[in-house]
């Protein structure tokens, strides 16, 4: 191929295609510090463009903006099923509510209601519960039985100490007098179960029930005689001491009842203080 001669008119010079410079790639122009101003007007005085410093610090936040848009998820209206389907499972929710992995070491041994933990699972799984969710819910049910619980107990005992303390040397007596009633006539909110810890209820069923087992104490029932609380035992001193006939067998040694007056007014003190035995 034939070589090309070039000459320039300036200086006569000839060159060739082989040594010429032909990078003609134009410098790119200076951002100027306007640059504000070449943003329409609409736009312009916007916040972000107005925190914005320069066209570095906008550059980052339009891939700032990009990355996130891309972690964003969009709220499906209410009743969008499938939307909400989606959402909850990016939220970590299981495919289905028998994948919970419920921590065993966050409820009692022995505590689990098979069929309550079943149900309660169908309804996280249905509201979109991931498993950390689950768990936490789980955990603090169990926190607010294990509350409950504690507290019927401490109304269980206080309510034995006021049984104790009301019927003396008469509380195992009569304690058995009303479960066997309650093991006889009641369910349900007057099971055993059900009035452990009120006492005004206790002593309720017991007044109810003792006519009819103590028609029965000669028999099978295995009670015995039936004991006085402290209150009825006073009451009985009282009426003792105004009784002339009693008094003078108690006092006077001789008396042939005086022997069985010492032995009730014995008895008598006994039931009426407790403590003192």
């Amino acid at each position: 191929m034939a070589e090309v001669e070039l000459i320039t008119p300036d200086s006569g010079t000839e060159t060739t295609a082989d040594n010429q410079d032909t990078d003609i790639t134009p410098e790119p122009s200076p951002i100027p510090e306007n640059w504000k101003e070449w943003i329409p007007e609409d736009i312009r005085n916007t916040p972000v463009i107005q925190e914005t410093k320069d066209i570095t610090g906008m550059a980052k936040r339009l891939v700032d903006s990009q990355a996130m848009i891309g972690k964003s998820m969009r709220m499906p209206e209410d009743g969008d099923t499938a939307g909400w389907d989606e959402v909850y499972g990016k939220l970590g929710r299981p495919q289905a509510a028998i994948d919970y992995k419920i921590d065993p070491s966050i409820t009692p041994e022995g505590a689990v209601n098979e069929k309550l933990q079943t149900s309660f699972l169908e309804a996280a799984h249905k509201i979109g519960l991931n498993n950390t969710q689950a768990n936490a819910l789980v955990s603090w049910n169990n926190e607010q039985l294990q509350s409950i619980y504690s507290i019927k107990d401490e109304q269980a005992k206080d309510a034995v100490s006021q049984l104790k303390h009301d019927w003396g040397n008469a509380f195992k007596e009569r304690l058995a007098v009303t479960e066997r009633v309650l093991t006889q006539f009641g369910e349900g909110e007057v099971s055993a179960a059900a009035v452990r810890d009120n006492p005004a209820l206790i002593k309720l069923v017991y007044n109810m029930g003792k006519d009819l087992i103590e028609g029965q104490v000669s028999g099978d029932s295995g009670l015995g005689s039936m004991t006085m609380s402290p209150k009825e035992a006073l009451n009985k001193i009282n009426k003792l001491h105004r009784d002339s006939e009693f008094m003078k067998a108690y006092y006077e040694q001789k008396n042939p009842g005086h022997q069985g007056a010492m032995e009730e007014m014995t008895d008598l003190h006994k039931m009426a203080y407790p403590e003192e035995e």
